[in-house]
């Protein structure tokens, strides 16, 4: 694959993020996270991996593309 969609790479970024700061949080600060916090995240890193496993855009992207071009 030679580009991402804005929307998966944002969604990719932001869950590095959401968990490095947890990480962060618990080693610097002893900020223990609580269980609705710790299912929040692994919703979160399920999402992004759901999002990003099909790994092919859809063909309405392409036709998109071919639509503006021809104008």
């Amino acid at each position: 694959m030679k580009s991402m969609p804005v929307g998966i790479t944002y969604a990719s970024f932001a869950r590095i993020c959401i968990i490095g700061t947890t990480i962060v949080g618990v080693v610097k600060f002893k900020q223990i996270p609580n269980i609705p916090t710790i299912i929040g995240l692994c919703f979160i890193i399920f999402g992004v991996l759901t999002v990003n496993l099909p790994g092919q855009p859809s063909s309405n992207n392409e036709k998109a593309k071919i639509e503006i071009v021809g104008q």
